[in-house]
């Protein structure tokens, strides 16, 4: 069964490359791409649709990342911050929000490449 992960992102070249990046991994994962908050919270409000993990942007149109924090935190589903605003504000907000983690995007490739990969497996580990 594959890793469900609900990707709330506006940027399209980055839902693209995050698409792009878990597509060569052996394990299966399926991002579904939620263009702003609003649409992630619809998402979510399928009973049907059960993510195994949240990652969302701090800042996006319609509903940003804090209310969709506050909002989405009531289903349980992790939800870890991938933004690349350096505003410590920003974090601690999240933080303080529910969310479980918060990670800087990084410029280079191969990094976020890795910090995407080690957030989707913290937080998606399932008992064997």
């Amino acid at each position: 069964m594959p890793i469900e992960v609900l990707l709330a992102e506006d940027n399209e070249g980055d839902a693209r490359l995050i698409k792009e990046i878990v597509s060569r991994c052996s394990v299966a994962v399926r991002i579904t791409v939620a263009e702003d908050g609003e649409k992630a919270l619809a998402l979510l409000a399928d009973p049907l649709f059960k993510p195994d993990l949240i990652i969302t942007d701090m800042n996006m149109p319609k509903v940003a990342g804090p209310a969709l924090l506050k909002r989405s935190n009531a289903n349980g589903i992790p939800v870890v911050v991938f933004s690349s605003s350096t505003n410590p504000t920003d974090k601690a907000e999240a933080l303080q929000l529910g969310a479980r983690e918060c990670v800087e995007k990084p410029i280079h490739l191969d990094e976020y490449t890795e910090a995407l990969w080690k957030l989707i497996w913290k937080w998606t580990q399932r008992p064997v």
